[in-house]
């Protein structure tokens, strides 16, 4: 029983120890597009796996966080979600399609499928056609 304490104590004496650099920046999110009807809405937690959003590492939607898109407008248009992230081998701005709510009401779940180099990543919800969008941050 002592020995199981010991181990545990020195697996909890390890963790501790772990320097502040090893945190995961993460952010939530919750916002619409930038029309005038508000046609898109997202919500959700964004990860990456640096502990700064300028580092090269992964970037995702955090697991079983419930993140979404939503089509919130009779509009005809579709609400985007998306991944925007600067390519850390290319130096490139790239977008990765999350999700894609079409229809008033229709909600698209995000999955966790992580990006790697990956930099200053960041949520995007437009429109259909990259129109109206809105971000996380800038």
């Amino acid at each position: 029983m002592n020995s199981v304490l010991a181990a545990g104590a020195l697996a909890m004496g390890a963790v501790l120890a772990m320097p502040a650099s090893a945190q995961a920046a993460a952010e939530q999110f919750s916002f619409y597009t930038s029309d005038a009807k508000r046609g898109g809405y997202v919500s959700g937690t964004l990860v990456s796996g640096g502990s700064s959003w300028n580092k090269c590492s992964y970037a995702k939607i955090k697991n079983n966080s419930g993140s979404y898109v939503q089509d919130k407008a009779r509009d005809g248009k579709a609400a985007v979600a998306w991944l925007v992230y600067t390519d850390c081998k290319s130096g490139a701005v790239k977008w990765r399609e999350l999700g894609r709510a079409s229809g008033y009401g229709k909600v698209d779940y995000l999955p966790g499928t992580p990006v790697y180099n990956a930099k200053k990543a960041k949520v995007a919800v437009c429109l259909s056609s990259k129109k109206n969008c809105r971000y996380s941050r800038y």
